[in-house]
């Protein structure tokens, strides 16, 4: 029977991510979050959901900064390197785009 951390990665499925990485509302979330007797942080119960809804919330974020100007949002995902070398920092107003790096969380 796994013990410590690896028992808390074995009932949530590989993953234990907490809610204060989400970008969303806890309150609209349609999963189960649960806790323990020995933190006071909360867990995603589905990783699956969570990504879901956290995606939903990355795309939303994405689309808020097209709306307010910026020439492009681009979204780095998890499995994606982002080299900021190959980019020069511009304002909007410059045509300047927002660069959003998105990344799995350290424990």
């Amino acid at each position: 029977m796994p013990t410590g951390h690896q028992l808390k990665a074995w009932l949530f499925g590989g993953q234990s991510i907490s809610v204060r990485h989400a970008l969303f509302d806890l309150d609209s979330y349609p999963g189960h979050i649960v806790g323990n007797l020995f933190e006071d942080d909360r867990y995603f119960a589905d990783a699956d959901a969570f990504w879901t809804a956290q995606n939903a919330a990355i795309d939303a974020k994405r689309v808020a900064y097209l709306d307010a100007g910026w020439s492009d949002a681009v979204i780095v995902g998890p499995n994606e390197q982002f080299h900021y070398w190959e980019h020069e920092r511009a304002a909007k107003g410059r045509a300047g785009a927002s660069i959003s790096t998105c990344r799995r969380a350290a424990r």
